[in-house]
């Protein structure tokens, strides 16, 4: 379908997944009106702005997610809106109004913006496989999970899953929204979003794929912890910035988490019971924090960005990852808003795996990564189940192999200089 002379918006324009909507929509002639938090950084726009087609048929705003109105002038006489922004962090130290208001009252003040346009057609929501997956129902290979799903909010407060909460909480408010002001409104619900980056930055997202392929790891500060725990202090010379907190409890059958409390430098002189991985071999990395907490208890405690590759290990074989293709993402929105029969959620997940296959793609693909081989421990890998691909595919969805997907984001990373071997 041609784009050419209609007008289309898409909120967080500068991020991860709308960056690559900003692309196909220029590469198929639409005009595309972007909203940006701040117009003072060029860094942060300069990747778009340079996009063929972007010098004729792109406009950039800035736009205020938390200020009602902010968005009235930039969707006027557009046909559709990709509402893409919101916070985007699984660690926070007040959820409620770093994650949970932003994702809800912005939704709500862009939704009450496309309220007031006529000219709208529909309205595209980037929601999130976090809003579709986590409740308390089993999971097991004959288990297919589909749009007909939601997350519990229940389930994901009291899990501490503030991020998941967030998401879930905004959807259901943007459908809310929808029916009560008449607006068409379909959802994008994505799993772990792996692909080649357009902006010159990390993000969130981005920064887990690199975390992936790098061997870096991270545990997740709870904002509920024990009284009980042993803590023994190691030397603050042996770190370089801060010191570790090793920290013991019978639940983690002698293995050791660490608590770091600002990020900190490898100088290689950790003590030789923190480089012991077997100490550490069971705690997953942080997109599966929550798994800890039925496998360990409230206790495992966080650091923000390590930067020792051999601190922790590659984590469990068993944990299960829901990947897709940036690309696919991007496209499956566009599509969500030219298909007119297109309707509700769309779940958008290409590859359901344990964690182990992704890292024996990238090991086959790139021997110089040398990731390192994953204990055996004589316990099962966490069951696969499905994710359906019904509904995506009949939006005209073919989603991209893993291999190729993996391959793509290292190359990008490498030639972005986030990456070196």
């Amino acid at each position: 379908m041609s784009g050419a002379g209609k007008v289309v918006c898409v909120t967080g324009a500068s991020g991860y997944i709308a960056s690559w909507i900003v692309k196909l929509l220029l590469d198929r002639g639409y005009t595309v009106k972007g909203t940006v938090r701040s117009l003072s950084d060029p860094k942060k726009m300069d990747h778009l702005l340079s996009l063929h087609g972007a010098k004729e048929r792109l406009q950039l705003f800035e736009a205020n997610l938390m200020e009602e109105g902010s968005f009235d002038s930039v969707v006027d006489g557009c046909e559709c809106v990709f509402h893409t922004a919101s916070p985007v962090f699984l660690e926070s130290s007040n959820p409620q109004d770093e994650l949970i208001k932003p994702a809800v009252k912005g939704t709500q003040n862009v939704l009450g913006s496309c309220a007031k346009v006529p000219s709208i057609k529909r309205v595209v929501l980037t929601s999130s496989m976090a809003s579709v997956a986590f409740n308390s129902r089993p999971r097991n290979p004959d288990v297919v999970i589909d749009e007909t799903w939601f997350s519990d909010p229940v389930y994901c407060e009291e899990s501490k899953l503030f991020y998941h909460l967030s998401k879930t909480l905004a959807e259901d408010a943007a459908w809310k929204f929808a029916r009560e002001n008449g607006i068409d409104l379909v959802t994008i619900n994505p799993g772990f979003v792996f692909g080649p980056l357009l902006q010159p930055t990390l993000n969130f997202t981005s920064e887990g794929a690199l975390n992936l392929i790098k061997n870096v790891w991270f545990i997740w500060q709870p904002s509920r912890k024990r009284t009980t725990i042993l803590q023994k202090e190691i030397k603050k010379d042996k770190l370089t910035r801060d010191s570790v907190i090793l920290i013991g409890q019978d639940k983690l059958r002698s293995r050791l988490a660490i608590r770091v409390a600002q990020p900190f430098l490898w100088t290689g002189c950790f003590p030789e019971e923190v480089i012991a991985n077997d100490y550490l071999a069971k705690l997953k990395f942080m997109f599966t924090y929550w798994k800890n907490y039925a496998a360990f208890g409230d206790i495992l405690i966080i650091c923000n960005a390590y930067k020792a590759s051999n601190l922790l290990d590659a984590g469990p074989d068993g944990a299960v990852y829901r990947y897709v293709d940036v690309r696919d993402v991007a496209l499956a929105h566009i599509l969500a808003y030219e298909v007119s029969s297109a309707s509700g959620r769309y779940c958008l997940v290409g590859t359901v795996t344990n964690s182990s296959e992704a890292v024996n793609i990238l090991r086959k693909l790139y021997p110089a990564l040398k990731l390192p081989e994953r204990p055996e421990d004589g316990k099962p890998a966490e069951p696969l189940y499905q994710i359906s691909k019904k509904k995506a595919e009949s939006l005209g969805i073919h989603f991209t192999p893993l291999e190729v997907t993996l391959r793509d984001t290292v190359e990008s990373l490498k030639e972005k200089n986030f990456l070196q071997f």
